[in-house]
């Protein structure tokens, strides 16, 4: 027993098998679905540690393999829409994303104004919050900057403020999707969009290989502002782009959608894993003020977002539930959106936003960073 709680395939599939057990229990009106799969992983990971046992780390390769996989069929199954969204929305997309990001980054000043003995972790809160890995290694990168080095105390922040700024995600999309199903009526499976071929290995790695190549780009604004759509911003952008563009990436719906929910699990239960004990020991040394400051960064972020999107920007209700995901750069939300509302739209959403959020988080990350010094050099 001790050599499998060792082992991190062991752990994903039961974290999986029980999570899908659990996410078919209802609540009310409500199911789980996918998302229990990481509550399993995250007791998961407490469970493991509570007995003794070396917290477990899934390598990194198998995260972000699970990453691509969903976020590449959530793209190409929404890119047949994406011309015409675009079109009718335009501009509406940017506004969001740095309506969601510059709530979140106000919030975080002023919540590091308050906690001030905590500047740093809030700092890491504030990335932790809207589950930026991005933003998280430029704030990583400012720390070495400073001759304590507060990586340590960044990461804390960001362990526990993610767990919140996930489940909030997952929680809205759940009850957002379930009133766009009281009003709408059910889709017929003629309603819906199938591709026409099967499925070929060589064109979906295709999309694959050319998203890591746009991830890989980095553009050096300045010495420490260093701007990077990252492995998902490329898979997103590349499924997207191909997907519209060209015919022969038209797969069929089924077998993407196939692959979009096994990639889920698998990527929920990493998240459980890898970031289950971090929290609980960022917990321990910081009490729950850290994990109510990521509710707070959280919650700010996402109802503004949702007052600017639904009631100034005029978005209609699945594309601005994918938009808020993306504004927040939240992939568990937006899976839980795509089960909720069963509709394309949110993926469209969700990939044009995601780029502009991530480009205005890095941004609002280096400028609380320094203002949070310069606060300390005028002892504000």
């Amino acid at each position: 027993m001790n050599a499998l709680m060792e082992q991190p395939l062991f752990l994903i599939s039961i974290c999986i098998l029980l999570g899908n057990l659990l996410g078919n229990v209802g609540f009310g009106y409500y199911k789980l679905g996918s998302s229990a799969t990481l509550f399993v992983s995250l007791a998961m990971s407490y469970a493991i540690t509570a007995i003794g046992h070396e917290p477990v780390a899934v390598p990194q390769i198998v995260f972000s393999a699970s990453l691509i996989g969903f976020i590449v069929s959530v793209g190409l199954n929404a890119s047949k829409q994406l011309k015409a969204m675009l079109r009718q929305y335009g501009f509406k997309f940017p506004v969001l994303a740095i309506a969601i990001t510059v709530t979140g980054a106000m919030a975080t000043f002023l919540l590091g104004s308050w906690y001030y003995q905590l500047k740093y972790e809030v700092i890491g809160g504030y990335v932790g919050a809207l589950t930026s890995s991005p933003g998280l290694a430029t704030v990583l990168e400012l720390a070495k900057r400073v001759a304590e080095n507060p990586s340590g105390k960044i990461g804390a922040g960001y362990a526990v403020a993610y767990i919140p700024g996930v489940l909030i995600a997952i929680l809205f999309s759940q009850w957002y999707g379930r009133q766009f199903q009281q009003r709408m009526p059910a889709k017929g499976e003629s309603e819906r969009i199938q591709g026409t071929q099967g499925f070929k290995v060589l064109d979906y790695f295709i999309v694959v290989a050319v998203g890591i190549l746009i991830g890989s780009f980095k553009w050096h604004l300045s010495e420490t502002i260093v701007l990077s759509v990252g492995t998902t911003g490329g898979a997103l952008l590349s499924a997207l782009f191909l997907g519209a563009n060209f015919e022969r990436f038209t797969f069929n719906e089924t077998i993407l959608n196939a692959i979009q929910e096994m990639a889920l699990n698998v990527f929920l239960a990493i998240v459980g894993i890898n970031y289950g004990y971090q929290a609980i020991e960022g917990l321990a040394e910081s009490g729950i003020a850290l994990l109510g400051i990521g509710m707070l960064i959280c919650l700010a972020s996402l109802l503004v977002g949702y007052g600017v999107g639904k009631y100034l920007l005029k978005i209609s209700d699945d594309i601005l539930a994918g938009a808020i995901c993306g504004g927040m750069t939240s992939t568990p939300g937006l899976g839980a959106a795509i089960e909720a509302f069963r509709s394309p739209n949110v993926a469209i959403g969700y990939g044009a936003t995601y780029p502009f959020a991530l480009i205005s988080m890095i941004i609002n990350a280096n400028i609380l960073f320094y203002l949070s010094e310069a606060m300390a050099s005028f002892k504000f």
